[in-house]
């Protein structure tokens, strides 16, 4: 089974993960976009994006980058890369975008902590058992190279929304709040939060 096959019934039946809805993120500091993203998702609005893949190029990528030059280029940005953690379980396949906390730039995944699913066209929740899978993947392969995080996040977006996940042990909390790239200062913020987390449970 890969990941895009899973429900969340599957996760609970199978992995034992308990989900619920919670306010992950509530004291975020605004983070200003830089001229370069600002000028690049104002383009895009001139040009007609429909498809996945037109969003992912023109929107997502972008935000990801900027990110990625702001936070001092502390992760890697790996996209359309495969996470096969257990292919016994399921846990395996590609992935839309993975973070992670590999400042040596490897062209091999190294400690997953972030994964992103691109929604699918009018099912933006449908993406969510997909990402809670993949967090399980990233999870796992983790804890295979000794290398085990406090939490994994994910999220999944269709370029205009953003919902956050957080996964600790087998417990999916899903964030209450959805996010938008109209208020992109915001969403810069929590990407700032998650990346910082993240490198210091890896670094400690």
């Amino acid at each position: 089974m890969a990941y895009s096959k899973f429900t969340i019934i599957d996760l609970r039946r199978k992995f034992g993960l308990r989900d619920a809805k919670k306010s992950l993120f509530t004291q975020i500091e605004p983070i200003k976009p830089s001229k370069w993203l600002e000028h690049t998702l104002s383009i895009q609005k001139k040009l007609p994006i429909h498809s996945e893949k037109a969003k992912s190029e023109f929107i997502i990528v972008p935000i990801l980058t900027d990110v990625w030059e702001q936070s001092g280029e502390r992760f890697s940005i790996h996209s359309g890369i495969n996470l096969d953690a257990d292919s016994e379980q399921g846990l395996n396949g590609e992935c839309d975008f993975i973070l992670s906390a590999d400042t040596e730039k490897s062209y091999f995944l190294k400690s997953p902590i972030f994964t992103i699913v691109e929604a699918k066209r009018d099912d933006f929740l449908g993406g969510v058992p997909q990402c809670a899978a993949q967090m399980l993947g990233a999870n796992r392969f983790n804890a295979l190279d000794g290398r085990e995080l406090d939490a994994i996040y994910g999220c999944v977006t269709d370029g205009t929304e953003w919902l956050f996940l957080k996964l600790k042990e087998t417990s999916l909390l899903i964030d209450d709040k959805t996010y938008f790239t109209k208020d992109l200062e915001e969403l810069l913020g929590v990407f700032s939060f998650i990346i910082n987390e993240s490198s210091a449970s890896i670094t400690s």
